[in-house]
């Protein structure tokens, strides 16, 4: 109750939002049979559907039931940043459909000429559909920014010169050595399941766990071997040999988080400040983004992960996130005054 009070009675500041992309397809060489090769890595039909969605619950929330936001865009009020890849962007294209969907848009005034408003190539322009809605449906267009190179803020993994060497030297060490000595009969049951024709390591078993959720998502057939006890030990084990490779350290976890949350800390004492008239912040980025935050945090580690392999148990302590983060996986940090 003593926690619970103070929410109770505050007011709702700043939100920043940051989020994984939809269902994408294989980025590498998928097990199935399905053609995969002309769009590697874009994002898929049910992806879309996913931010759709999850945008329409943020607009339940913070402009239907808190009021937070303003019914139609506001510039001053919201701010859009992705990375600069094709399924983050079209995620979060897709996210800002549900936070504005169609009928939010803007409308012209009744006593605007409507010839005025068309481009100066001659043509015969129909625009009687239209009306005085300045788009069709009054669609809402909102900007997306996008950081091309050195995007520290979601993209760290991808800039820090340092990163790949503390990469590498987790896998040089005798506790991820282990991971493959010791999970290598469940290696030799994946082989069987989906027959392959080379072995596995813990590696590669989480690059085909990768491509395998692609294929679910996309309703591909399954092999008939594929128990929902395998399932699971494969996305455990991909999930213990990301967390032990990428952040597996504090340090790799500072180089990963701290540029993030600098910039949120500082985006809320702008706000405390009363310097920036922003009070929605979203972000559309990667798992290997919000990875990172999860173990900065102390909300997940390796050892946790590692705990409910050998316990077959999900931890009951409250600092083991279980799983990776997901396709359209999302983190919602809230300023409040009270």
């Amino acid at each position: 109750l003593l926690i619970l009070s103070p929410l109770a009675y505050s007011k709702l500041e700043m939100v920043l939002e940051v989020f994984r992309h939809g269902a994408r397809e294989p980025l590498g060489r998928p097990f199935d049979p399905l053609d995969w090769t002309e769009f590697q890595g874009e994002l898929t039909l049910a992806g879309i559907r996913q931010h759709y969605l999850l945008g329409k619950e943020m607009r339940k929330r913070y402009i239907e039931q808190n009021e937070f936001l303003s019914q139609n865009f506001n510039h001053s009020e919201l701010y859009v940043r992705s990375t600069d890849v094709n399924r983050t962007i079209m995620s979060v294209q897709s996210h800002l459909m549900g936070l504005y969907p169609l009928g939010t848009g803007s409308k012209f005034p009744n006593d605007y000429p409507l010839d005025r408003a068309i481009p100066p190539y001659q043509a015969k322009y129909d625009i009687q559909d239209l009306g005085f809605s300045v788009l069709p449906g009054r669609y809402q267009p909102i900007p997306v920014h996008v950081v091309a190179n050195n995007d520290f803020l979601l993209s760290a993994n991808m800039v820090c010169p340092n990163y790949n060497v503390l990469f590498d030297a987790q896998k040089e060490t005798e506790t991820y050595k282990e991971f493959n000595r010791k999970y290598e009969s469940f290696f030799q049951q994946v082989v069987q399941v989906f027959n392959l024709t080379k072995n596995l390591t813990i590696s590669s078993l989480g690059s085909m766990t990768s491509d395998l959720y692609c294929s679910i998502m996309e309703n591909a057939e399954m092999p008939k071997g594929l128990t929902q006890d395998v399932l699971r030990n494969m996305s455990l084990l991909k999930d213990l040999e990301v967390h032990y490779v990428d952040v597996g350290t504090d340090l790799q976890r500072k180089i990963l988080s701290t540029p993030f949350f600098n910039n949120l800390l500082q985006s809320f004492q702008a706000k405390i400040n009363d310097t920036t008239p922003l009070k929605y912040i979203m972000l559309s980025a990667h798992d290997t983004t919000l990875q990172p935050f999860l173990a900065a945090l102390n909300l997940t580690s390796w050892e946790c992960i590692l705990e409910q392999i050998e316990t077959n148990k999900v931890s009951e302590t409250g600092n083991c996130v279980p799983g990776y983060p997901i396709f359209a996986s999302q983190l919602l940090f809230e300023l409040h005054s009270n």
